[in-house]
C-alpha cells in the first residue's frame, strides 16, 4: 500500500501512437498497453500513476 496524492498536470501525460507489449524475462507472459493518451492520476515520492485510455491486456504465451 502506498500513500499517493491525486494530481492533474497536462504536461505529464503520455501518448502511445501504437500499442506496446512488455514481456517478462522468458517471454512467456506479457502486458499490452493500448494506444492512446495516458492521463496522470496521482503521484508519490517515487512514481507517477497514469490512467490508461482503455483496459490493459495480460497475456500468457505457450509454445505450440
Amino acid at each position: 500500500m502506498r500513500n499517493v496524492q491525486l494530481k492533474q498536470d497536462t504536461n505529464k501525460n503520455v501518448t502511445l501512437i501504437d500499442s506496446m507489449v512488455w514481456y517478462d524475462f522468458n517471454r512467456s507472459h506479457g502486458i499490452l498497453f493500448p494506444e492512446g493518451e495516458y492521463v496522470l492520476e496521482a503521484e508519490d515520492d517515487d512514481y507517477y500513476y497514469f490512467t490508461a485510455p482503455s483496459s490493459l491486456e495480460f497475456r500468457t504465451f505457450q509454445d505450440r
